[in-house]
């Protein structure tokens, strides 16, 4: 920026054009504002920003009319606020600003000099000109995103067992990151860090239901400038499901067949047959199946069972529950 203004220069024909060249130092030019002032109210004027004099505009903002009259002594800072773009810090820009035909001296602008990055410059109708030492300007920026994170590690377990990814990102400026991870799950790791820009981070998870999830994450730096979303990574956390298929009666017992309908094997699994009723002997079974694998189907079986008349018998296996009804003539078990 070069923000002294000791002298002003006007429009003084309808074909000028001014502009400032200048050093940028940030990756993302954002808005320029210029020291203006006017002996009226004057008209408006569209600033853009290019690579070169005579190049194309790479943005560009217009402020339009009236921009009311602006006391010449000490004139007034305006803002363009035009679309961001990308530049290559130390590369040279114009800042090239072309009034609207308004007649002679309409409009002013602020000039000083001490700025050692660029210079003035002035379009006299054929070609530009250098106008000796700088117009008043102030440029805006912002540093470069940095790169969306890379992630890695499993894309398949079992619910309910932590499992370890690794998230790598990259800053273009070389500043530290933060990490913001969305397992998917309704649960996230707020922002962690700081780690150096392409360290690999090593962050665990557990989730605790089966089924599909997608993680995505993403880092800010030092400066709060934050990436894009990364790309998905999708996991499945397989979970055992047990069912109850059958409940037998027989002779002095009730048998009852589970299923592990899930992808998972399911592991220790306690389970209990209660008879409710005047029953004398075996109202209440438990157990302990070791292992069921998927889609694998188990047995199993009541204590000796004695009673007399209707009965009401619950089985539980895993949390699963099923309540049927039933008839004991002595030892015989009627479903």
């Amino acid at each position: 920026q070069q923000t002294n203004a000791y002298s002003f220069c006007g429009v003084c024909c309808p074909s000028q054009m001014f502009a400032q060249s200048f050093k940028p130092t940030l990756e993302i030019l954002t808005r320029v504002e210029l020291r203006m002032a006017g002996w009226s109210d004057f008209y408006g004027v569209k600033v853009s920003i290019r690579s070169s004099l005579d190049g194309e505009d790479l943005t560009s903002c217009y402020l339009p009319p009236p921009i009311h009259a602006v006391p010449q002594t000490g004139g007034e800072w305006f803002e363009f606020d035009f679309p961001d773009i990308l530049v290559q810090p130390e590369e040279a820009y114009y800042i090239v600003w072309d009034p609207d035909d308004g007649g002679e001296e309409s409009l002013a602008w602020g000039v000083a000099g001490g700025y050692d990055r660029g210079k003035a410059l002035i379009y006299n109708g054929e070609e530009w000109k250098d106008f000796g030492g700088d117009f008043a300007f102030k440029t805006y920026g912002r540093r470069t995103k940095p790169d969306a994170p890379i992630i890695n590690g499993p894309t398949t377990g079992v619910a309910g067992m932590e499992y370890t990814y690794s998230f790598t990102a990259v800053d273009p400026d070389g500043d530290n990151l933060y990490y913001h991870i969305d397992w998917g799950d309704g649960t996230t790791t707020e922002w962690i860090g700081p780690y150096a820009s392409e360290e690999t981070v090593m962050v665990s998870h557990v989730w605790l239901n089966g089924g599909d999830y997608t993680i995505k994450a993403k880092v800010k730096d030092d400066w709060g400038v934050e990436s894009n979303w990364s790309q998905p990574f999708n996991v499945h956390m397989a979970t055992p499901e047990i069912e109850i298929t059958e409940v037998k009666g027989g002779f002095g017992k009730i048998t009852v067949n589970i299923r592990n309908t899930g992808d998972a094997p399911a592991e220790n699994v306690p389970w209990y047959i209660n008879v409710k009723g005047m029953v004398f002997l075996g109202s209440h079974t438990e157990g302990i199946i070791n292992v069921l694998q998927p889609n694998e189907v188990a047995s199993i079986k009541s204590k000796f069972i004695f009673g007399i008349g209707y009965v009401s018998i619950t089985i539980s296996v895993d949390g699963v529950s099923e309540t049927v009804d039933g008839t004991c003539i002595g030892p015989l078990v009627m479903i």
